[in-house]
């Protein structure tokens, strides 16, 4: 698992401790768009790490809904609708994480395209 190989045993209790401590927010999209999802789902950009201001993670939860923790502090803590441009970014996100698999709630055209640019 990429995220085991990235993570060191010995910095793995700071990251527990360091993710509750972020802002928390739950992005969400209408029906007709989803999100898709991998086998290394949780995107962190490495070259900043996690316990930086600009440190954010992404993570899939559903097809309709993702987790986004970030340190800003002019955002509150709850649901937040977006739009197609963001649900984009989140999937190309997800997609340049995956080692093997992505998954999506529906056999759409655009998936393979879109895969294939990453």
């Amino acid at each position: 698992d990429l995220w085991l190989e990235l993570i060191t045993p010995e910095k793995t209790p700071n990251i527990v401790k360091v993710i509750p401590q972020m802002t928390w927010l739950f992005l969400t999209c209408e029906k007709f768009s989803a999100f898709l999802t991998c086998d290394n789902p949780v995107f962190y950009f490495q070259s900043i790490g996690i316990g930086k201001p600009e440190s954010e993670i992404t993570f899939p939860i559903s097809s309709n809904i993702v987790l986004w923790a970030t340190w800003r502090s002019d955002i509150q803590e709850g649901y937040l609708p977006i739009k197609n441009q963001a649900i984009k970014e989140i999937n190309r996100r997800t997609a340049t994480n995956a080692t093997r698999f992505i998954y999506h709630a529906r056999d759409e055209d655009w998936i393979p395209r879109f895969i294939n640019k990453q």
